[in-house]
């Protein structure tokens, strides 16, 4: 489920639910932050259900995220105008929301969704994630962790500059 430097101690966990109206607002400035962390960090995106409608979302975005890597960031941004028309996607709506950037949606089987599901549920409770949106930024070499948490605090910058203080760098 990772992105950028995956051999990087520098993992960046970016934590968001579909439809968390703090979560939309900082989109722009979460998918600036991962596009220059993935430079220099294994960045990966979790979905943590606050909205149950998320829920519908998940296995979309799993088998998106696992089969079009290269694709991902652009994919994201059309999941998340699909999320603005409906709570509800069909395999159709997510056809259409992604054909335009050259993907195939390929649906995953339930046992692959549901160890993408715990593995979200599982991230959310080891870095004790305050809400949506979040931004945990750890490093594995150096044992430390910083959480960013809400609008104003998770900024491209501020993501750089955490990658910065966990790392020592």
């Amino acid at each position: 489920l990772a992105f950028g430097d995956t051999e990087s101690s520098s993992e960046v966990y970016i934590v968001t639910d579909w439809f968390c109206p703090a979560c939309r607002a900082a989109e722009p400035e979460i998918l600036k932050g991962a596009r220059k962390a993935m430079r220099q960090a294994k960045v990966i995106f979790v979905d943590y259900p606050i909205h149950p409608e998320t829920y519908n979302y998940i296995p979309y975005n799993l088998s998106l995220m696992i089969r079009e890597k290269e694709k991902y960031l652009q994919i994201r941004e059309a999941m998340a105008t699909l999320a603005r028309k409906t709570k509800e996607p069909t395999p159709e709506d997510v056809q259409a929301a992604v054909s335009p950037l050259g993907v195939k949606y390929v649906p995953m089987n339930y046992a692959d969704v549901l160890a993408g599901m715990q593995y979200f549920s599982n991230v959310a409770k080891k870095f004790k994630v305050p809400g949506t949106p979040s931004v945990v930024v750890q490093d594995t070499r150096t044992g430390k962790t910083k959480t960013l948490s809400g609008i104003a605090d998770i900024t491209s910058d501020n993501i750089m500059k955490a990658i910065a203080e966990v790392s020592g760098k």
